[in-house]
């Protein structure tokens, strides 16, 4: 035998056993420190330091989030008490009195006046005693627009309207002002209808429809305050 192979087999036993076994022992733990290596790290639930929020709320003062819960406290009182007016609110009882319409049935409404547009015939002086019994009287025409207004919704009947004259004076309308002339009555009668297109005049006897025409309701309600308070009403 050679030189190395006395020396191997003089070696005890146990020491090559033992040499053996660390031999594995040193690749086993190479090898768990490379996969380990190589192993994701998981991170930590209960380290939170790197959340985004958590730096959020660690750069806040405390002042800051004292203020904050302030603030929503706050709001959330103000919900609680619109809620609670609200209720108050539906809880009261409507008023008992009917709320007034602009004007009647049966009457049309035109800007703040209401009109009545008859369905039986009448003389003039009968069709003026008709609408006075309304609280109205037999129509004046004031603008052009008005005109238009009457002639659309009277149909093709002849209608009265609120314009008369005695023999050799002015036309006047109901209410006793002189009319300014703006539009051209035909005819030499003493009271005025509407015809088709235009305004005429006839005898007071003969029957036709009539126009009755009134203040509306919020018209009547501003002229009877300014009634009350006449300074008011000069100041406005």
């Amino acid at each position: 035998m050679g030189a190395g192979q006395e020396h191997l087999s003089s070696a005890p036993t146990g020491t090559l056993l033992q040499a053996g076994e660390a031999g594995k022992t040193g690749k086993t733990g190479n090898a768990g420190r490379a996969r380990s290596k190589r192993r994701p790290q998981l991170r930590n639930p209960e380290d939170t330091g790197n959340w985004p929020l958590t730096k959020l709320l660690g750069n806040v003062k405390p002042v800051c989030i004292h203020l904050l819960a302030l603030v929503i406290t706050l709001l959330a009182f103000l919900v609680i008490a619109l809620c609670c007016m609200l209720a108050i609110e539906k809880a009261k009882p409507l008023p008992e009195f009917p709320i007034a319409a602009p004007c009647p049935d049966d009457w049309i409404g035109f800007r703040e006046k209401c009109y009545y547009f008859s369905e039986d015939t009448r003389n003039w002086t009968s069709s003026q005693s008709f609408c006075s019994s309304r609280s109205a009287s037999l129509t004046g025409i004031d603008t052009q627009r008005e005109m238009d207004l009457l002639l659309r919704h009277k149909g093709p009947s002849d209608h009265w309207i609120g314009l008369s004259r005695e023999p050799g004076q002015d036309w006047k309308w109901t209410n006793g002002t002189k009319f300014t002339g703006w539009f051209e009555v035909k005819g030499r009668g003493e009271c005025a209808y509407l015809n088709d297109e235009r305004v005429s005049s006839a005898r007071s006897y003969t029957d036709r429809r009539w126009i009755c025409s009134k203040p509306g309701f919020y018209a009547q309600r501003r002229k009877n305050a300014s009634k009350d308070h006449p300074q008011n009403s000069q100041i406005e």
